[in-house]
């Protein structure tokens, strides 16, 4: 199995009210960084990315789509039992969140199911936020740059 990285969420995940106490204050994993090195990111309040390097946290410039996720543990399991699992996609461009989004949400004991609908509205792909296109096949104008006027 590869490496991975970790990261922090102290941006408010989309999630149901009985849901956030199961998601906030996790550590996720993802391997959508660029060195899955068992570096340490975290998505802070105002929706900026940031790594922790050495003892320094820098903030990260990325354009990305980053998923991420943990499993959901169970206090006392029994055997044949499975845990849960939470994943969440975000979005990033230049290192500022663009969406976040729940891709699926599984409490312990549940069976496997189909991901859940995006509760954060659509997710979009770093490779067509130039083009505008989202995943799910709706459309968003991707940020223009200025021209310069000579």
């Amino acid at each position: 199995m590869g490496m991975f990285d970790n990261l922090r969420c102290r941006y408010p995940l989309p999630v149901e009210d009985w849901q956030r106490p199961l998601v906030e204050g996790k550590t996720f994993q993802t391997k959508d960084t660029p060195d899955q090195d068992l570096d340490l990111y975290e998505i802070r309040e105002d929706g900026t990315l940031w790594r922790r390097e050495d003892d320094e946290w820098l903030p990260e410039g990325l354009t990305a789509r980053i998923d991420f996720y943990c499993d959901l543990p169970m206090d006392q399991p029994a055997p044949g039992e499975k845990s849960g699992w939470v994943e969440f996609s975000a979005v990033f461009l230049a290192g500022k969140l663009q969406v976040i989004a729940l891709k699926e949400f599984r409490t312990p004991c549940e069976p496997e199911a189909p991901p859940v609908a995006s509760t954060g509205g659509p997710i979009y792909d770093a490779k067509c936020l130039t083009q505008g296109i989202a995943m799910d096949g709706a459309y968003f104008k991707a940020p223009q740059r200025e021209e310069k006027k000579t």
